[in-house]
């Protein structure tokens, strides 16, 4: 691993050498980590994930992207409508006038508003 720069970044000659044996399989195969069991929410330590992973993964298990060879970009897109649709809550006429009509904040706040 020698290398020009001071950081080495490119770890391919030595997977390459670790992959030679059986180790490395050997150690994926322990840890679930093999290409027919790996998930978007699989991860090396005891955890199944990152938590805000669940609304990505929550997709993978429904009809057609279960069974789709393009289920990635079909997920893709759905959760980019889905953070377009949640970013423009604030300019959407009528849900913006919420918090107003339903005063749930008062509730919230409330000791601020009395110490006022």
């Amino acid at each position: 691993m020698s290398s020009s720069q001071f950081f080495q970044t490119d770890y391919t000659k030595p997977l390459l050498f670790m992959a030679d044996g059986g180790l490395l399989v050997e150690r994926a195969e322990g840890q679930h980590l093999l290409g027919d069991q790996w998930g978007l929410m699989n991860e090396t330590g005891s955890y199944p994930g990152q938590p805000w992973l669940w609304m990505y993964a929550l997709w993978y298990q429904v009809e057609p992207m279960k069974s789709s060879p393009d289920a990635d970009i079909q997920v893709l897109l759905i959760m980019g409508l889905l953070s377009l649709a949640f970013i423009s809550i604030p300019f959407i006429p009528g849900i913006n006038a919420l918090p107003r009509k339903i005063p749930i904040y008062k509730l919230i706040w409330r000791e601020h508003y009395r110490a006022s």
